[in-house]
Order: structure tokens, then C-alpha cells, then sequence
């Protein structure tokens, strides 16, 4: 029997004690399991990649995020969720690993303004001292393609948005989140691939 996902959710029928290994049919369950894992494989939306809390003792201003990029998905999303800094309305900057050329633009919640040929990253939130950003959220396009790729990032605290691009062609695994001023209390960071189907 071939797996129904992901048009349905897959049902199996399991086994009891004393069945005999043709009923239910033993390399139909095989089968069906092995389509199953597959299509899931194809299929799931996003893939956990990995968490990484922010280091706060000693204090930093910034973290890099190192081999979450790679050939396995072409586009990615970072979850950044209880941070705290020591400076109020500290915007974020991310950039790759690389901290090539960036071009984009930010709105802080009433003027939007520009990044011109910036090397520091792109605006994407923004913290306020003792309050956690809750769903703060960067996607990432093509970082492990050889091309131009982009970065763009909110922040639900402060209302803050960002979006750019990076005119490095290089292939990318890593990124880096930098506080344009203050130090970090705490955070987590999780990174999730989109599968490419």
C-alpha cells in the first residue's frame, strides 16, 4: 500500500500479539512506513535546524549563528524570542558571515529610511530594555546560493521592520545579530529550513 500524505494523513493498521507476519502484511507495513518517511522528507514545511542561546555571560553586543546555511533548502526563517538588552529601542542589524555590501530599508513604526551600501547588516527589529521581543522572525532568501540574497526581519515589540538585500554572491553559512548599541541579557535563537518539495 502507498502512503496517502501528503494529500491525507496516513493510517496503519498495527499489529497484536500473535499476528502472524501476513496479516496485516508485514512488507505492506514495511512498505507504507518507507513511503511515508519519504514523502514527509519531500513534504514537511519547516524543518528545525538548530537553537542557540545568546550568550550573556560576559556580556555581548553580538552573536553569530554558525553552519545553519547549506544545499539541503533554499530559504530559511530564524525565531529570535526573549531578548533583553541594556539599551531601550536598540535596533537589530543581521548580516552573513561575509559583512558584504547591504542595501535596503527600515520602517521604525513612523519614518521609513534607507540603508545605503551599508557593510554592517540590514535592520531588522528593534528591543526595549527589560522587554522581551515576542515573535521576532528574520527570513532568509538564497543565503546558500551563489547569488544576491536577501534578508528581511520584524519585531512586534517596538513595530519594527527591515528588509534589504546583500550584493555578495558568495554562499553563506552563517549569520550574525549585532545590537547597534548596549549589550544582551538573554534570548534564544532557532533556526528552521523551508523544505523545497
Amino acid at each position: 500500500m502507498a502512503t496517502n500524505w501528503p494529500n491525507s494523513v496516513q493510517t496503519f493498521t498495527n499489529p497484536s500479539p500473535g499476528d502472524s507476519l501476513s496479516s496485516p502484511s508485514h512488507a505492506d507495513q514495511h512498505a507504507t512506513v518507507n513511503d511515508t518517511v519519504e514523502a514527509l522528507q519531500q513534504h514537511a514545511g519547516l524543518v528545525f535546524i538548530k537553537e542557540q542561546d545568546i550568550q550573556t555571560s560576559p556580556s555581548v553586543s553580538s552573536v553569530t549563528v554558525t553552519n545553519v546555511f547549506s544545499s539541503t533548502f533554499r530559504d530559511y526563517m530564524a525565531v529570535v524570542s526573549g531578548v533583553q538588552c541594556s539599551v531601550y529601542a536598540t535596533p537589530f542589524l543581521c548580516r552573513y558571515g561575509s559583512g558584504a555590501t547591504y542595501y535596503g530599508s527600515f520602517w521604525d513604526g513612523s519614518v521609513v529610511s534607507s540603508i545605503s551600501a551599508s557593510s554592517d547588516g540590514l535592520v531588522v527589529g528593534s528591543t526595549g530594555a527589560g522587554a522581551p521581543i515576542v515573535g521576532m522572525k528574520i527570513m532568509f532568501g538564497c543565503p546558500n546560493l551563489a547569488q544576491r540574497s536577501t534578508i528581511q526581519g520584524h519585531s512586534f515589540t517596538s513595530l519594527w521592520y527591515g528588509a534589504g538585500q546583500d550584493l555578495d554572491t558568495t554562499p553563506q553559512t552563517d549569520f550574525t545579530l549585532r545590537l547597534t548599541s548596549g549589550v544582551f541579557f538573554n534570548g534564544n535563537i532557532r533556526v528552521y529550513g523551508f523544505n523545497n518539495g
